[in-house]
């Protein structure tokens, strides 16, 4: 049966990632919200090999399935840049209050894996959330600075099978009739 509702996101309204540790999804109480996201890409990818005999395409068997994207938000958000590319955040007040936040991406870091979650209203009600479950940053993160115009980061990304369970996972699509928030519903 056809569902009748969140077929058609509009935006997008909201989005999080959160951190694998040592293989395993993180906490909930781990994930971070990505502030002002402004774009959510991702295709899903395979390799393919054809056999080719008495001069026709015969077979294509496709293999090696995944994720290809990206994501752009408006700003530069530390603590989205540490889980997307294994940097450190340095927080420090110094009186009157008068605090600093120093990221630095050193050496030794390790980038690692993600899950992305991103949720879109729908224009025929309710809304669509859409988990990318195991992801990391491949290309990026890219800042952009222009006259006239708000800073933006983004960052390319490519998503694998999360084996964390059997069957393994790549994304899952929830359409709702109503609208949940992200950091309540459960994908």
């Amino acid at each position: 049966m056809a569902s009748t509702f969140g077929e058609l996101p509009f935006g997008c309204r909201d989005a999080r990632i959160t951190p694998y540790v040592l293989g395993v999804l993180g906490a909930a109480s781990t994930s971070k919200d990505v502030p002002r996201i402004r774009t959510v890409e991702l295709s899903v990818v395979r390799d393919s090999t054809p056999l080719e005999g008495d001069d026709v395409k015969v077979a294509e068997h496709t293999f090696g399935k995944g994720l290809d994207g990206s994501i752009e938000a408006g700003g530069i958000n530390v603590s989205v840049l540490q889980v997307l590319e294994g940097g450190a955040v340095t927080i420090v007040s110094t009186p009157p209050g008068a605090r600093t936040a120093l990221y630095e991406v050193e050496g030794d870091q390790a980038e690692g894996y993600f899950k992305l979650e991103a949720q879109m209203y729908g224009d025929d009600a309710g809304d669509m959330k859409f988990t990318a479950w195991k992801v990391k940053a491949v290309n990026g993160p890219n800042f952009s600075f222009t006259q006239g115009e708000f800073g933006l980061t983004a960052c390319d990304l490519s998503g694998v099978f999360d084996e964390s369970t059997t069957p393994s996972r790549l994304y899952s699509i929830l359409q709702s009739e109503t609208i949940v928030p992200l950091d309540d519903g459960v994908v």
